[in-house]
């Protein structure tokens, strides 16, 4: 049997700080931690200014100062995310474990069904519900941090477009990450609840805005695109001429923007996605000095968009669990129980 590191709070914790009725508000500490962090992070990001610009004079009031300080916050900020995501990643593990240890007891006692009959049957029955607990959390634990991430991520975006004074129902920015040869939602904002959803479509790697800022580092449409609601022909020849769009493709667009401006994510190898920026208001374009705050923005924030692209990848986001189509909860612990079921029958 494997044994795990034991950690206070979580799904695994032992910690009994929280009464049993409170148990949701221990399971959901490192989560939060990380959540919170993150935003103090963004929110330090969005203000901070030169080291030179604060008085670190250790007299007077200096204390105040050093507490009213971005960068103190900032490491308040980075304390939090490293003690929400290296717990709760042990929380998983720790989860993991467990269940890969019930399954072991769980196979050994399917070994001796046949011998102990009856009294096996019982205890086989009570493993098995032990393993659907544990399936259970662990698939619950993984869901609420997606759909916590999937909020972070939107939320950044939000205040991403309040910073640079794009935040109405016209405009929209979009995280596009790739993967097996195609380019799938991350995150999306708008104010507008219809521009706001994300569907299960993804875009190919030659086609489209996303794809000419992933393989040249940005794209900026903001002149020549027609505007469908004026002229919808034109605007569909456009998509196929510029973008390679058929025009079903085209037409399923949900916001068919005049106005395009597109800068890949990297890391130090290689692009990991796209962020899109986009809007159909012609009456208030984006100019070419709008275009310079965004890009400048982009680079400024570049670590964390990596950061965020890559963590939204590994916890799944909602826009992610879509793309991929994958399982709700109830369908995987079926899916499992099928198994378990499935080879207990084998046995008897």
């Amino acid at each position: 049997m494997k044994k795990y590191k034991k950690i206070p709070f979580g799904f695994t914790g032992d910690s009994q700080f929280f009464i049993n009725k409170a148990i949701i508000v221990s399971r959901g500490v490192y989560t939060f931690a990380e959540y919170l962090g993150a935003l103090i992070i963004t929110g330090v990001a969005t203000t901070i200014k030169s080291p030179s610009y604060y008085s670190w004079d250790f007299s007077n009031h200096s204390i105040i100062e050093l507490v009213c300080s971005p960068y103190f916050w900032g490491a308040i900020g980075i304390g939090l995310v490293w003690f929400g995501r290296s717990n709760k990643s042990q929380d998983f593990e720790n989860l993991t474990i467990s269940n890969e240890n019930i399954k072991l007891s769980f196979e050994e006692l399917q070994n001796d069904y046949a011998i102990k009959g009856d009294e096996a049957k019982k205890i086989l029955e009570i493993e098995q519900k032990k393993v659907r607990k544990l399936t259970e959390d662990l698939t619950k634990a993984k869901q609420e941090h997606s759909k916590l991430y999937s909020n972070f991520l939107q939320n950044w975006l939000k205040a991403t477009m309040i910073a640079m004074k794009i935040d109405n129902s016209k405009f929209r920015v979009t995280i596009f990450v790739y993967s097996n040869g195609s380019f799938f939602y991350l995150s999306r904002y708008s104010a507008n609840p219809l521009f706001d959803d994300m569907h299960s479509i993804s875009f190919e790697k030659n086609k489209g805005v996303i794809s000419q800022a992933w393989e040249h580092g940005e794209c900026i449409d903001i002149v020549a695109c027609p505007i469908y609601d004026q002229n919808p022909d034109k605007y569909l020849q456009y998509m196929k001429d510029k973008y390679g769009f058929d025009e079903e493709k085209a037409r399923r667009l949900t916001m068919k923007s005049c106005q395009y401006i597109a800068f890949a994510i990297k890391d130090q190898i290689q692009p990991l996605g796209v962020i899109v920026f986009e809007t159909i208001d012609s009456k208030r374009p984006i100019t070419t000095q709008k275009v310079g705050v965004i890009r400048d923005y982009c680079a400024k924030h570049q670590v964390h968009l990596t950061s965020y692209v890559k963590e939204g990848i590994r916890c799944d986001t909602i826009g992610m669990m879509k793309a991929k189509g994958d399982l709700d909860s109830v369908d995987i612990e079926e899916e499992i129980l099928k198994e378990i079921n499935g080879v207990g029958a084998a046995h008897e």
